[in-house]
């Protein structure tokens, strides 16, 4: 069963075929072990029966399965175009998705650097308001100092 030449056999000893065995033996004394063990193995050989068959198939029917055949394949093609077209329309949708959302990204980072730019303004503002309101006390006071003094002036005469 483990030598090279049932190994080459294999697929003879056990298919769907006809099988013939020559057995070489030698008439010398020197080989007459090899030679006996050439004729148990031929021996064990002929002990096997297979049914062998011809592998021919009714030309109608090789027709039916070459048909068959087609018709599976054409099933699967028009399948996998249909899942085909059914990424395709998924993908668009995602497409579609990414870019409203990459526009509404856009709009977004516009109005954030809008508001900052509203928001630099409103400081600048705010502190130049400041500025404005120290300057309008200071001369409110300078104004009310005079009027003070004015006045202490007037009841100063007035006495």
């Amino acid at each position: 069963r483990e030598s090279k030449l049932t190994l080459l056999l294999k697929d003879a000893l056990s298919g769907n075929s006809r099988t013939v065995l020559l057995a070489c033996i030698s008439p010398s004394q020197f080989n007459v072990e090899e030679s006996i063990s050439t004729l148990e193995f031929a021996s064990r050989c002929k002990l096997i029966k297979t049914n062998a068959k011809k592998n021919e198939q009714d030309k109608a029917e090789m027709i039916e399965s070459l048909q068959a055949e087609k018709k599976a394949i054409a099933d699967q093609l028009e399948l996998e175009a249909k899942q085909r077209l059914l990424l395709q329309r998924e993908l668009e949708k995602e497409m579609q998705n990414a870019r409203r959302n990459q526009e509404l990204a856009e709009k977004m980072s516009q109005e954030k650097l809008d508001i900052e730019r509203q928001l630099r303004e409103l400081e600048t503002e705010s502190s130049t308001w400041k500025h404005n309101d120290q300057e309008n006390m200071l001369q409110k006071e300078e104004a009310l100092k005079k009027a003070a003094e004015e006045l202490k002036h007037r009841m100063a005469e007035h006495e």
